[in-house]
């Protein structure tokens, strides 16, 4: 038999919130980590016990501040006590999530309803938990043995992509009246999340048209579903290459970001320092220093004197993490950075060390020789290619001399401002 006293200490605390239509005390209850409810007593309750307690607890609320709040509450110690009897069925466990995704949204949808976006909180997290569901449900499924025969291959990842259309398919009910834009804000940014865990960036791409034919209104959002969804988004354009609007997005995300949350600022430097970099801002050492992120000092010291040795050597020593970040292909295009530092250096010494020479053509074979002892076995040809990616990039202004073997920069601005050479 159950011990009700944590239900009954959970319950009252919702009645508290519900009675204030306080929206992070109400969704703090409704989460996973909440230490209110003790789930193993949960576990232990029938149905029909549950049922009861809705009745007891929350069936004043249809009629006072909207119905469906029972329904909503019941659902969710439905959910706790599926997870809570063992052995777990992730992939019921679920649907069953996904049944308090739709109960919460047929809730909020109400137009019964006076006031609604206090809910909001509480969807960021119902779609937190549907996706870790479907990520437990696949590791349950692969762990199991359901995948990999041969004869039937099936897909590892279907259950976190069921739970990602789960949500994905919601977006169109929210889409239309401008004051339930919060819960698009909250569905949009867990949509751009998910696409982009699973790499389906095609898909993530897809939102991008969605966002700019839409005029969102983050008004009445609450503050931290507006960040997630402004740290996904600018996490989005910048593996668009849309470094302005990723810059943008990001320090918004950033400097709104709590002090406490230190995990959540680093997820958002992280990605903010890759996008300054390709803007031309190289960030402090004591910035890096502060937030844990030594592993792109040797990454900026590379680029600041054009050793391309340093760089390669870095990006192979912490490859794992930049991959894990989501940032790997920006930084291996910092290569190019390293190289377009070293070509200035070396077009600075060369008008020192022959004034006699016309200052904007420099011979081929030097940058060769320069780089040489960093890239081994480069020839000229090599090197002519790395200066043609340079001017295609927009790095450096010039043309390049077969005939001569020589680089001609342009006489006016030959190494222009980075953020300049941003295509947008």
């Amino acid at each position: 038999m159950a011990d009700l006293s944590s239900i009954v200490n959970w319950a009252q605390q919702v009645n508290a919130q519900i009675d204030t239509l306080n929206p992070s005390g109400f969704a703090k209850l409704f989460s996973p980590l909440c230490e209110v409810l003790a789930w193993r007593q949960v576990g232990l309750l029938q149905e029909s016990e549950i049922i009861d307690i809705g009745n007891k607890y929350f069936a004043k609320y249809d009629n006072q501040v909207g119905p469906g709040l029972k329904n909503l509450c019941v659902n969710y110690l439905s959910l706790c006590r599926l997870i809570a009897t063992h052995p777990i069925n992730w992939k019921d466990v679920l649907k069953r999530s996904s049944q308090l995704l739709d109960v919460w949204l047929d809730l909020y949808l109400d137009e019964r309803m006076q006031q609604y976006n206090w809910l909001v909180p509480c969807l960021h997290t119902i779609c937190n938990i549907l996706f870790k569901c479907g990520s437990l449900a696949d590791k349950q499924e692969r762990v199991g043995g359901h995948f990999g025969d041969d004869e039937f291959p099936q897909d590892t990842d279907a259950n976190s992509k069921e739970a990602l259309n789960m949500i994905r398919s919601k977006l169109g009910r929210v889409r239309g009246e401008e004051d339930r834009h919060p819960a698009y804000i909250v569905l949009l940014g867990h949509s751009i999340k998910g696409c982009m865990q699973l790499g389906n960036m095609q898909m993530a791409a897809g939102f991008l048209k969605a966002i700019e034919s839409t005029t969102i209104n983050p008004e009445s959002c609450p503050l931290g579903p507006l960040i997630n969804f402004r740290y996904y988004l600018g996490k989005l354009h910048m593996q668009q290459d849309r470094y302005k609007q990723a810059d943008e997005n990001l320090s918004w995300a950033f400097t709104y970001c709590g002090d406490k949350h230190i995990k959540a600022k680093r997820a958002i430097l992280e990605c903010l320092v890759v996008v300054r970099i390709c803007l031309g801002q190289l960030p402090p050492k004591l910035i890096l220093k502060k937030y844990g992120m030594e592993h792109h000092l040797d990454i900026v010291k590379g680029i600041k004197i054009g050793n391309i040795q340093l760089f390669e050597q870095t990006l192979e020593k912490y490859i794992s993490i930049f991959i894990q970040k989501g940032t790997i292909l920006c930084v291996e295009r910092f290569k190019y950075l390293v190289i377009r530092t070293l070509v200035k250096r070396a077009k600075q010494w060369w008008n020192e060390a022959m004034p006699d020479q016309k200052p904007n053509m420099v011979p081929i074979p030097l940058f060769t020789a320069l780089v040489k002892w960093q890239i081994h076995n480069l020839d000229n040809d090599e090197m002519i290619c790395l200066c043609a990616n340079l001017i295609r990039l927009g790095y450096i202004k010039g043309y390049i001399s077969w005939e001569h073997q020589t680089l001609v920069f342009s006489k006016i601005q030959p190494f222009p401002p980075i953020i300049e050479t941003i295509l947008e």
